[in-house]
């Protein structure tokens, strides 16, 4: 009986791995998770996004800001009071458009001369958020990039001019109610081949 019960333990212990040893399997060849990472982000379940009519996700902006000009040559001017209006559309929760006015005046810092400014653009946001955390449309505080192009006049003492300027930057966007927001954008603005810095 004892020879027995050491023969069964025997044959026991040899169809079972050893203490601390690791079976694995889970290698697929020519598969990479890391490409499939972000296929599946969160979908906020009660509030999905609306498309029904045109006029869904569709939002204006007002605003106010101080552009500051990239001070090269004779022209010294001050910071730039800003006005902005803006009407945009989501297209998708991750991809947006706009189009707006941007209405601005300083002055030259040693004669105190008017430059008045006006500048109409359409823009392309991406928002990031979105992207990284799924649809969300009760998220408090949300990031958007912005890559636009517009056309700008300037009007210094009866001097009209015009010309083409790209612009980059961020939109910082905090929700302040069911349907109202409150945005900071720091953009960069390239206009004649200068740089200028707009907040």
């Amino acid at each position: 009986m004892k020879e027995k019960s050491i023969i069964a333990l025997l044959g026991l212990a040899l169809g079972m791995p050893a203490a601390g040893q690791v079976v694995k399997n889970d290698s697929i060849e020519g598969f990479n998770a890391i490409d499939f990472l972000m296929q599946t982000r969160y979908q906020f379940p009660d509030k999905p996004f609306q498309k029904k009519s045109w006029l869904d996700n569709t939002y204006l902006q007002v605003g106010a800001g101080l552009f500051n000009p990239n001070q090269r040559g004779q022209l010294q001017v001050r910071d730039m009071q800003e006005v902005h209006f803006n009407v945009g559309k989501n297209l998708t929760p991750k991809h947006g458009v706009r189009v707006g006015l941007i209405y601005g005046t300083g002055h030259e810092r040693e004669t105190g001369t008017e430059l008045q400014s006006s500048l109409a653009h359409a823009d392309y946001l991406f928002n990031v958020s979105s992207y990284i955390g799924g649809y969300n449309p009760d998220r408090f505080f949300e990031v958007s990039t912005i890559l636009g192009l517009g056309y700008q006049w300037t009007n210094l003492l009866g001097q009209k001019k015009g010309s083409l300027e790209g612009h980059l930057g961020a939109e910082l966007r905090i929700k302040a109610g069911e349907q109202a927001y409150i945005t900071l954008e720091p953009i960069v603005q390239i206009n004649n081949g200068k740089v200028q810095d707009s907040w």
